[in-house]
C-alpha cells in the first residue's frame, strides 16, 4: 500500500515580525517536519513525504497513484491549509482515503463534518474571538461584581 503524505509549512511564508501573526504562530504551537516524521513512523510503515511551497505544488501530484492521502498539519487545526484543501477536493475521488495527522499526533478523517468542525476552530484561533468576548466580558463584569461585593460587605 503506498501512502503520501503532504507537508505545508503555512508560517514559512507569513511575516512573524507582524505581532498578531507571532501571537498566532505562537498560539497554534507549530511543529516542525522532522517531528512529523517521527509520529508518522509510528503511526505508517512505508510512506512517501512531499513538501508543498503553496497550494500549486498540488497540481504536480499525480493522486491516483496512491493508495492512501496523508495531509500533515503541523499545528493542531492547519491553519493555512484551506486553499490545499479546497484543491485536494477537487483533484481526488471522492475523498478517498485521505486522513490528516496534526502536530498533536491525532488522526482525523477527512471528511465534511471534520473540515466543518475545523474550519470554525480555525476562525476562532485566527480572529482571536474567544479572547476578545472574554476580555470584554472580564472588563464589563468585573466593576459590577466589585461593586455589588463592596455594598454586601464582602
Amino acid at each position: 500500500m503506498s501512502v503520501l503524505c503532504i507537508y505545508y509549512d503555512y508560517w514559512k511564508n507569513k511575516n512573524l515580525k507582524n505581532i498578531y501573526n507571532k501571537g498566532v504562530h505562537f498560539k497554534s504551537n507549530p511543529k516542525n517536519l522532522d517531528y512529523l516524521k517521527m509520529i508518522l513512523k509510528n503511526k505508517i510503515n512505508d510512506f512517501e513525504i512531499v513538501t508543498i511551497k503553496n497550494e500549486s505544488g498540488l497540481n504536480t501530484i499525480d493522486f491516483d497513484k496512491y493508495d492512501e492521502i496523508v495531509l500533515l498539519y503541523p499545528d493542531s487545526i492547519g491553519l493555512g491549509w484551506r486553499n490545499v484543501e479546497n484543491l485536494l477536493f477537487k483533484k481526488t475521488d471522492e475523498m478517498k482515503n485521505i486522513c490528516m495527522i496534526n502536530g498533536r499526533g491525532r488522526t482525523i478523517i477527512f471528511n465534511k463534518v471534520n473540515l466543518f468542525s475545523l474550519r470554525v476552530r480555525r476562525f476562532l484561533e485566527k480572529t482571536l474571538l474567544a479572547e476578545i468576548i472574554f476580555t470584554l466580558f472580564f472588563v464589563v463584569f468585573t466593576p459590577v461584581l466589585l461593586i455589588r461585593d463592596l455594598f454586601n460587605g464582602k
